[in-house]
């Protein structure tokens, strides 16, 4: 998917830049004890004190974490998730496979924020400036991460949906408040199908169904997260997403 290969390439451009910030790390330093490493540059008539105060804006401790590397290790943990001799391009395995990364994730950073001898870190924002590094940010990252894939894998859904020519009727089924809620409209309503599965996805790592997710490296098959549509949408997006799957 063109995703993939947009998020490969900016990891590396992210790489690269940290990098340089590492080496300009390191040629300040030699700068300062009066190395000739910068004879070859036009950097002879800067201070002492020029160089210190331009080395304390490069953090010691430059983490690797971004907006970025959290995107690209999330799509590898959904991945990861795939279990052999179970069909996982199915609506109910991919929202598996979601949740069960997203709190794997989760717990790993609070893991590493329990640790009260953790020192301070920062990172490389999506604007280029350099940020303290905190639980709060890493969790709001990995939460923004999140809702992108299921935006991502909700307009897929309607496209496949699109594709297939799929036109069911309006059936109304009952929801919590009584009301109901329609299943799949036909296409002179567009968006519906999106809504409904992004609506999906995002309801899959509410606190009721994250606490009920195996640990990593148990089976996924058998679980059936309470999402927030009713049993006739929850059928209409498993029939698209099977219409897709047989196509591979």
């Amino acid at each position: 998917m063109q995703i993939n290969i947009t998020e490969k390439h900016i990891t590396y451009k992210y790489g690269k830049y940290t990098t340089g910030m590492d080496n300009a790390r390191q040629e300040l330093k030699q700068a300062g004890k009066g190395n000739n490493i910068f004879a070859r540059r036009d950097m002879a008539d800067i201070s002492k004190a020029g160089l210190n105060a331009l080395e304390s804006k490069v953090p010691e401790k430059l983490s690797s974490v971004s907006p970025f590397s959290v995107m690209d290790s999330f799509e590898k943990q959904v991945s990861a998730r795939k279990e052999k001799g179970v069909k996982s391009d199915t609506f109910e395995c991919h929202v598996n496979q979601m949740a069960s990364a997203y709190k794997q994730m989760r717990d790993d950073i609070e893991k590493k924020y329990a640790d009260s001898g953790r020192e301070k870190q920062y990172y490389i924002d999506n604007d280029g400036s350099v940020q303290e590094l905190t639980q709060e940010k890493e969790l709001e990252m990995l939460g923004k991460t999140y809702e992108n894939h299921s935006k991502f894998m909700a307009v897929s859904t309607e496209i496949w949906s699109n594709l297939q020519g799929f036109r069911p009727q309006v059936i109304y089924g009952s929801g919590d408040a009584g009301t109901g809620q329609p299943i799949l409209e036909n296409n002179n309503r567009k968006g519906i199908i999106k809504a409904q599965a992004f609506e999906a996805f995002m309801s899959a790592i509410d606190n009721g169904n994250i606490k009920f997710l195996p640990r990593y490296g148990e089976s996924l098959k058998d679980i059936r997260l309470d999402l927030a549509v009713t049993p006739d949408v929850r059928s209409g997006l498993n029939r698209i997403w099977d219409w897709q799957s047989r196509l591979h």
